[in-house]
């Protein structure tokens, strides 16, 4: 619960009243200032979501850039290979 600031002072007053201004400074920070949001565990639900959502995407697509990039390197190296062989058959032949 967000408090307005008029509310959030007159409840920090209060609070160095009875508890001494070291510890009414500590009691308010449970109460965030107004204009901030504490996060629900919906919110942090989403926000996994999003991300593991962001992470599949990253990991598919470097996955996906390094098997093409192995693949391509592999048939180089057959023809190569296979040149060679042709090569050794013409020598040989």
């Amino acid at each position: 619960m967000a408090l307005d600031e008029r509310t959030r002072h007159a409840l920090h007053t209060r609070l160095e009243e009875v508890l001494g201004p070291e510890h009414a400074a500590a009691a308010m920070t449970a109460y965030p200032a107004a204009g901030e949001e504490l996060a629900t565990k919906r919110d942090l639900h989403e926000l996994k979501f999003e991300i593991e959502a962001m992470l599949h995407r990253e990991i598919h697509t470097a996955i996906s850039s390094h098997t093409r990039t192995i693949l391509l390197g592999l048939i180089g190296t057959m023809v190569t290979t296979g040149g060679f062989l042709l090569a050794a058959v013409g020598i040989a032949g």
